[in-house]
């Protein structure tokens, strides 16, 4: 968390331009995704269109 906590700008700048999941571990295992906002908005209002 002190990791994500430092480098936040970095991860979310990483998000913003690639708009891919960055995968955060622990333990050397996948852990979180940190994913922007928009893809997230985007993929629900696709689900309410179905």
């Amino acid at each position: 968390s002190a990791d994500l906590r430092n480098h936040y700008n970095e991860i979310s700048k990483q998000c913003h331009e690639t708009r891919k999941p960055v995968i955060i571990t622990k333990n050397g295992r996948g852990d979180t995704a940190v994913i922007i906002y928009a893809v997230v908005d985007s993929r629900q209002e696709y689900r309410n269109l179905i």
